[in-house]
């Protein structure tokens, strides 16, 4: 997601908390002299029977690997816990580009 309709406030990075994790949302240089929007989620995976399956071992599921039931877990969580702003912000980046990366205590 591009940044050009961020708050003016002069901060340069969120924290949306929620109930079970938090997200951060940043700006990071695009490559091109400008900058676009970057975000990072904590929060547990889904729980089924026990772990899921995708998440079993501690590697990351690259961009293009997130199952339908882990895109439509975290775009929930998104959409019901976010603030509308930020909700649409994180919601525009594209499934096909999102990745997950374990998180082991």
């Amino acid at each position: 997601p591009d940044v050009a309709d961020l708050p003016s406030d002069g901060d340069d990075a969120y924290n949306i908390v929620f109930p079970g994790g938090h997200c951060m949302i940043y700006r990071i240089p695009d490559g091109l002299g400008g900058h676009r929007l970057n975000w990072v989620l904590y929060t547990a995976p889904p729980q089924t029977d026990g772990l899921h399956p995708d998440l079993r071992t501690p590697t990351s599921l690259p961009p293009g690997r997130l199952n339908s039931e882990l895109t439509a877990h975290l775009r929930a969580l998104v959409a019901d816990t976010f603030p509308p702003y930020w909700a649409a912000r994180v919601l525009r980046t594209p499934a096909q580009t999102t990745f997950i990366q374990p998180i082991y205590d």
